[in-house]
């Protein structure tokens, strides 16, 4: 319990404004317990937290990727160059919102060349969909989450959450964003042709019919206007 009371200590000094205390806390406890390297992200977290309480979002872009350089593999690390992506696209004058969010993309895509068929390339490509999903581009979007269900098929990447999840958010970004059923068709299609015998064929398969039945009764419903 005791790397938690000293994240607590950091938290109380940071609601009572004493930021540099609440810092140097933080700092205590990335030197005291350097072999926990989500114990360790997580008190850079927080030191951002306080660099935005003072309206500092320079050095909370230099704690972000702090957190990205030296726990990289860690949740927050992960997820680090999406949120420094969304920071600088509003608050770094000299990087447009394009390019912040091109350079996440291409740290992504280098991870998952590094560490192919891995957890890591599992996650980078996830963040890449979010990307996308967060600035609506939506084909991109829906090609990222596509090739997350063709690829990671065993049981610690595809459980039934996550099946559910991704059939999902490909169906939505689809249907409901690029109108297109095929999209969804194609893709599970291909799932079922590759991984004929997966525990998730049947859903698959059950999916497959019911986008089919959603594009009878689209176009039942434009005939009858």
């Amino acid at each position: 319990m005791a790397p938690l009371e000293h994240i607590f200590i950091g938290k109380n000094f940071g609601l009572k404004k004493d930021y540099d205390k609440a810092r140097s806390t933080f700092e205590r406890i990335i030197q005291q317990y350097g072999d926990k390297p989500n114990l360790a992200a997580k008190s850079l977290m927080e030191i951002a937290v306080t660099y935005t309480q003072e309206n500092n979002p320079a050095a909370v872009i230099r704690t972000y990727e702090r957190i990205k350089r030296d726990y990289p593999f860690t949740d927050l690390g992960m997820r680090a160059p999406f949120t420094l992506a969304r920071i600088e696209s509003t608050e770094n004058p000299a990087i447009s919102e394009r390019q912040a969010f091109e350079k996440a993309i291409q740290y992504y895509r280098d991870l998952g060349i590094k560490h192919p068929n891995s957890p890591v390339s599992y996650k980078a490509l996830y963040y890449i969909g979010s990307i996308h999903m967060y600035t609506k581009n939506w084909r991109p979007a829906v090609n990222a989450y596509s090739e997350i269900l063709l690829t990671y098929t065993e049981k610690e990447y595809l459980t039934p959450v996550t099946l559910n999840l991704l059939l999902k958010t490909i169906n939505t970004i689809s249907i409901a964003e690029l109108n297109d059923y095929e999209q969804p068709v194609r893709v599970y299609s291909k799932f079922i042709a590759k991984y004929p015998n997966h525990a998730a064929a049947p859903i698959v398969e059950r999916m497959i019919q019911g986008v089919k039945e959603l594009k009878r009764k689209q176009l039942e419903e434009k005939a009858l206007k």
